[in-house]
């Protein structure tokens, strides 16, 4: 089976986004039925965390079957936090306001990039095609874009109860250094930051 990466181009905003809800669903609890057209307002856009300029996508065949988000910290700008809520606040109506206190919660436990951190956001695998070297292919071109973008580190944020996905983290000599936790609508989530240094 040949597996290929390749950039992703806006037209793959489908693709991104089924990626993003496998890998982020407590992302439905934020934004309820409003949750598809908010995250393909964020895909589309360049200036956004969700933009497809930050995703690599894998392929068998003519299928796409993962997906890998990341940036370094040198892409991330207030400017795109800012775009990004502005287009959480005009596509998601008036899910933004009931959600905001949730988005405040989930960023203080995960996605903030410490300096010479290159950040992996989301990462996921079609379910029929995991346990075939795809989460491993897109992680080892986690650390080739890091290093090209000169940082130190590869840095994510996993649940705990992913274990499938920290067996895949240490085995690729990621090392937990911090845990994280919030409660989400009821639901108490658990984060531990992970780190590989290069």
């Amino acid at each position: 089976m040949e597996i290929v990466l390749r950039a992703a181009v806006p037209d793959d905003v489908g693709h991104i986004g089924r990626f993003i809800l496998a890998s982020t669903p407590y992302l439905r609890y934020i934004f309820g039925n409003r949750v598809e057209p908010v995250l393909t307002a964020l895909i589309r856009s360049r200036w956004s965390v969700f933009s497809w300029k930050y995703v690599r996508l894998a392929e068998v065949g003519s299928k796409v079957v993962g997906m890998l988000l990341g940036y370094a910290w040198k892409e991330r700008s207030l400017f795109e936090d800012v775009a990004s809520g502005m287009r959480m606040f005009l596509h998601g109506r008036g899910h933004f306001v009931r959600s905001l206190p949730y988005l405040w919660k989930l960023r203080d436990v995960t996605g903030y990039v410490n300096r010479g951190e290159y950040y992996v956001s989301n990462v996921a695998v079609a379910p029929e095609y995991r346990g075939m070297g795809i989460g491993k292919k897109l992680m080892e071109t986690a650390f080739a874009l890091a290093r090209r973008k000169g940082t130190r580190a590869v840095a994510l944020d996993v649940e705990e109860d992913n274990t499938s996905a920290l067996n895949l983290y240490r085995r690729m000599g990621f090392v937990n250094v911090g845990v994280r936790e919030t409660v989400l609508k009821g639901r108490r989530l658990k984060f531990l930051r992970m780190v590989r240094y290069l």
